[in-house]
C-alpha cells in the first residue's frame, strides 16, 4: 500500500478529512488538489482538479484518450480527442476544456472554482 494510501485512509479513520484524499470515488475519476493526490502514473489534472493518466506520447494512453500533450515533458497527459472515444455512455462526454472521458455536468457545484456548468452541452465553462 502506498504511503498515500495510509495518509488518506488514516485520516478518514481519525475523523479528518486530507485535501486531495477520495478513497471512495472511482479510479477513473478521482478528485485531487495535487499531483501527489493521483497514482503514480497520473496527474492532477490542472482545471479538472481529477487524475488522468500521464503520458510520454500517445501509445502510452488508453483508446478513450489518444493524445498526449501538456505545458512540459514533465507534466504530459493523456486527453480525449471527442466524445466517440469516451466509453458510450450518453452522460459522459469528452469535455471541452480539459479533453477528458467525464460525467456530464448538470449544475455549477459539479465544476471547478470560477467556472460555470453549460447544461445543454454539459460542459464547464470559465465565467
Amino acid at each position: 500500500m502506498s504511503l498515500k494510501t495510509l495518509l488518506c485512509l488514516g485520516a478518514l479513520v481519525s475523523g479528518f478529512a486530507l485535501a486531495g484524499c477520495s478513497v471512495l470515488q472511482s479510479d477513473e475519476l478521482k478528485s485531487c488538489t495535487a499531483d501527489e493526490f493521483c497514482p503514480d502514473d497520473s496527474l492532477c489534472h490542472p482545471l479538472a482538479k481529477v487524475c488522468v493518466k500521464s503520458c510520454e506520447s500517445p501509445t502510452d494512453c488508453p483508446d478513450t484518450a489518444k493524445s498526449c500533450t501538456g505545458v512540459s515533458a514533465a507534466r504530459m497527459f493523456c486527453e480525449c480527442q471527442g466524445t466517440e472515444l469516451c466509453d458510450g455512455d450518453e452522460n459522459i462526454i469528452c469535455t471541452s476544456a480539459e479533453k477528458i472521458c467525464a460525467p456530464k455536468c448538470t449544475s455549477d457545484v459539479d465544476c471547478t472554482f470560477g467556472r460555470q456548468c453549460d447544461t445543454a452541452t454539459g460542459n464547464c465553462q470559465s465565467l
